[in-house]
């Protein structure tokens, strides 16, 4: 879509468009810091904050990263923005230093969580442990997330049931030496959280959060 389609289709100039946007690739990454707001770092926040256990509340995030946010993801054409590097190559410094403040955030939401953990004794893997665990379980969330997209593979992997996706992630979380080992998940009780806060999700104007990051950097 051109932006003169798209002031068009909006009912603006497309000066106004410009006057925010450098090019395509400069609002394909705002579409990207718009959702990564909402689905990673206020998700995060509303999960840390639920009134689940410890490690329930660290995998609720992922388990809903996995499940839950499919069709966004999809109507957006995420997938596609976050795998071309024409997008990061191309889009304006600021929008860049939103995106790379935005993941800095999230990182820092999930090693301080597991930290504090660790100074509560209810985990006592390592540094590296920790961000092990980190890069691991985005790495089972974004796939479960990013395969069910795909025409050829979606019916399949969305037939794997959900407890099977948490032990996926429980045996993840095992470097973090947690004192009640093995891990295990009441899952319904998973499902249950990760419903609520999915609902409150949508009272979340990842605008104004933005605005706040621009006005930080």
């Amino acid at each position: 879509m051109s932006f003169n389609t798209l002031a068009s289709s909006v009912g603006c100039s497309v000066n106004t468009i410009y006057s925010e946007f450098i090019n395509k690739d400069d609002l394909a990454l705002a579409l990207f810091n718009r959702y990564f707001a909402k689905w990673g770092v206020e998700l995060f926040a509303l999960s840390f904050q639920c009134p689940a256990d410890y490690l329930s509340r660290f995998i609720l995030p992922h388990y809903i990263g996995a499940v839950h946010q499919d069709d966004e993801y999809e109507s957006l054409g995420l997938g596609a923005i976050g795998a071309d590097s024409n997008v990061w190559e191309r889009a304006s410094p600021k929008r860049l230093l939103i995106t790379r403040k935005l993941f800095s955030i999230w990182k820092r939401q999930q090693y301080d969580y597991l930290v504090q953990g660790r100074l509560m004794g209810l985990i006592k893997g390592s540094e590296k442990n920790i961000w092990d665990v980190i890069s691991m379980l985005s790495v089972i969330e974004r796939g479960f997330s990013i395969l069910s997209l795909n025409p050829m593979l979606s019916d399949e992997i969305r037939s794997i049931n959900s407890p099977y996706i948490c032990d996926q992630f429980a045996c993840a979380m095992a470097q973090l030496q947690p004192a009640d080992s093995p891990i295990s998940f009441d899952f319904e009780s998973i499902k249950k959280n990760a419903d609520a806060i999915v609902g409150n999700l949508e009272g979340f104007d990842p605008d104004s959060y933005i605005e706040s990051i621009e006005r930080s950097i």
